[in-house]
């Protein structure tokens, strides 16, 4: 690989909080959902974020400035279980589809239709029996909305199968559809996204293999499996359909942080390994596209007492070439792991995460 520069700009950090105006972060009770799928801008201008609080899914709706307008709490599944929000996605009708879990055990799973002010406007329950989990949401060109889940068939031989349902705009079962010709070892979701021919694209993964990106058509068949070269075993979707920023699991200690832009099966358009500021490792946690590059999120560890770590978290900014134009780390006044993050204006990002000191919370926070 080769090795990029590394250009560290020590930045600013602004948070506009609606609790404590000394505070750095804006923080609210509760636990977020799905990494790079726990938050949305909306066609408003308007941050939707979804989690959980207590055993019920919470829906916080604020500014970009982190100001509370409204938060909602929905129980999907009945009083005697529990409810926890997974992602949250924007609608074509300008509402929210919400999906949820109740447990990683997992047994219950399902969808949950909101509306710009946070009325409930349907829900269904895709699985309540089984170890069923689910894997991605999405909504296709059609409106339809596209689920992936995956049933663990032999719990002693780590057999994992792969089923597909189409749910109707109005929260109505369309069809679903099982492959039983996927039946293999886990595999990991990193991302989802629908494109303009009615397609659902995966990014996928699997322990210590090549991640590889496969499509789900209109009739749920997953018409391909493309994987990446050997190494890159996570992908994020870049801003080009059909290219991918990649990352490598390093299995063990490493400062090192490996990545690159490439597109399925053929050579990376780029490499860089970026020696990360820290002690302990570096971890990767999720990569987006942005004005003028990408965005990094992770967190870095350093050592304490020869084996525990202090987790602190990072915002990397690259340019189009994979170039460092910055990096932000916090080592000082905050432990936190960075889920998402929003574009607000050039070089000015808000930041959602969660609070890793004391009662779990979501904090938000600005990197400027």
């Amino acid at each position: 690989m080769f090795t990029g520069a590394i250009l560290i700009m020590l930045t600013l950090l602004f948070v506009t909080c609606n609790k404590d105006e000394e505070s750095p972060y804006t923080l609210y009770e509760g636990s977020l959902g799905r990494t790079g799928y726990c938050s949305v801008v909306n066609s408003e201008g308007n941050l939707y974020i979804v989690g959980s609080r207590a055993s019920e899914i919470l829906v916080l709706k604020t500014s970009l400035k982190g100001e509370l307008i409204w938060e909602k709490t929905y129980n999907l599944f009945g009083t005697e279980v529990s409810s926890y929000g997974w992602t949250i996605e924007e609608s074509y009708d300008n509402g929210f589809i919400i999906s949820a879990y109740n447990s990683w055990d997992i047994y219950y799973n399902g969808l949950l239709k909101i509306n710009a002010s946070g009325d409930s406007v349907w829900s269904y329950i895709l699985q309540d029996t089984g170890h069923v989990a689910l894997q991605a949401v999405a909504e296709a060109a059609d409106h339809s909305i596209i689920v992936v889940y995956e049933e663990e068939t032999d719990i002693y031989e780590d057999k994992h199968q792969i089923t597909v349902s189409k749910i109707s705009p109005y929260g109505e079962l369309i069809s679903s559809k099982v492959h039983p010709d996927i039946f293999t070892r886990e595999v990991w979701f990193n991302g989802w996204a629908a494109d303009q021919d009615g397609n659902v694209i995966l990014s996928t993964s699997q322990y210590n293999q090549a991640g590889s990106v496969w499509t789900v058509n209109s009739g749920l068949d997953i018409i391909s499996q493309v994987p990446f070269q050997y190494g890159k075993e996570v992908a994020y979707f870049s801003e080009t359909p059909g290219t991918f920023l990649c990352a490598d699991e390093v299995y063990g200690h490493s400062q090192l942080l490996p990545l690159s832009k490439e597109v399925p099966g053929n050579d990376p358009l780029w490499e860089r390994d970026f020696q990360m500021p820290c002690t302990g490792w570096a971890d990767h946690l999720w990569i987006g596209p942005s004005p003028g590059g990408y965005i990094v999120l992770g967190v870095l560890r350093d050592e304490v007492k020869g084996y525990y770590y202090d987790i602190h978290p990072f915002c990397m900014k690259l340019d189009t070439a994979g170039n460092q134009n910055w990096l932000w780390n916090e080592k000082v006044d905050f432990n936190g792991i960075p889920y998402n993050f929003h574009f607000i204006s050039e070089n000015d990002y808000l930041i959602i995460g969660r609070d890793w000191d004391g009662n779990e919370s979501i904090a938000l926070w600005r990197v400027r």
